[in-house]
């Protein structure tokens, strides 16, 4: 079976960045990942898009599986996994979707409700059970950042934003709370990642904010890019363009959207 490095565009991504130096809040760390400067993707975010993207939920009363999400933009529109989506209950993103100009889709999506998770699985498609890794993490990360989270503690994470704010240069972050590791994200550009990034710090953040502050410990960002590039991966189909990437190694996981030619968002977590 291939392993990541044997992927020659997430081979180059993984490359390409090297270890900044690091950011603190009270109990997160973030170190930065700086990489070249490139050519930026014609791709809008969730909260660029406004009223040229809408996202509803699939169901009856909003209890469905998945989110449709219709593009009415002429760029294509860029979901990054981890994302909270508001509705009649929130909903997790649990998968990066670039939707094409000018479509609808069906994603997938965890949801979120009164501070306890439901997974469903039946929007998945075949083989991807091994994953779900991917949902569990996140939420264990976000039943705390809910929209009553991020709203009623509003000036308490301001510090945060501020202190954990990106750098010249970086595309993409290893998240340490409480001394551990908790995430590994690297998107396809400095600006999309400066565009992005406090929404997915913001699931680091809420579950820092209860923990106590402790030094980063093991595994160094250097290290966590090597076991990432020797983990066994495997192609598949993604939700909308693109092709998905899946790994899972002895001690982490994670998936990688590619996209016109370049990693548009690679994860990895701890397992």
């Amino acid at each position: 079976m291939p392993r990541v490095a044997d992927v020659g565009i997430l081979a180059k991504a993984l490359g390409s960045v090297s270890p900044g130096k690091p950011q603190t809040h009270e109990a997160l760390t973030v170190i930065p990942l700086l990489g070249p400067a490139q050519v930026e993707p014609e791709w809008v975010t969730m909260a660029e898009a406004g009223n040229r993207a809408r996202i509803t939920t699939v169901g009856e009363a909003g209890h469905g599986s998945g989110l449709q999400v219709a593009n009415l933009g002429d760029l294509p529109l860029a979901l990054l996994d981890g994302e909270l989506v508001d509705g009649p209950q929130s909903r997790l993103l649990n998968t990066t979707v670039l939707v094409a100009s000018r479509s609808e889709l069906i994603i997938p999506a965890c949801h979120l409700e009164e501070g306890r998770w439901r997974y469903y699985d039946r929007q998945f498609a075949p083989g991807r059970e091994g994953f779900d890794f991917v949902c569990i993490n996140r939420i264990r990360r976000v039943i705390r950042v809910t929209p009553p989270f991020h709203v009623r503690y509003e000036s308490e994470l301001a510090p945060a934003r501020d202190a954990l704010a990106p750098v010249p240069g970086q595309v993409g972050a290893v998240a340490y709370v409480a001394g551990l590791w908790a995430g590994l994200e690297l998107l396809a550009s400095p600006a999309l990642f400066a565009r992005a990034w406090w929404h997915l710090c913001l699931g680091y953040a809420g579950e820092a904010y209860w923990r106590t502050p402790a030094r980063p410990q093991a595994p160094s960002p250097s290290r966590i890019l090597r076991m990432l590039a020797r983990c066994p991966v495997v192609p598949a189909p993604a939700v909308g363009l693109g092709v998905e990437h899946r790994w899972s190694g002895a001690r982490l996981a994670g998936a990688a959207l590619v996209a016109e030619g370049r990693a548009a968002h690679l994860m990895a977590f701890p397992i």
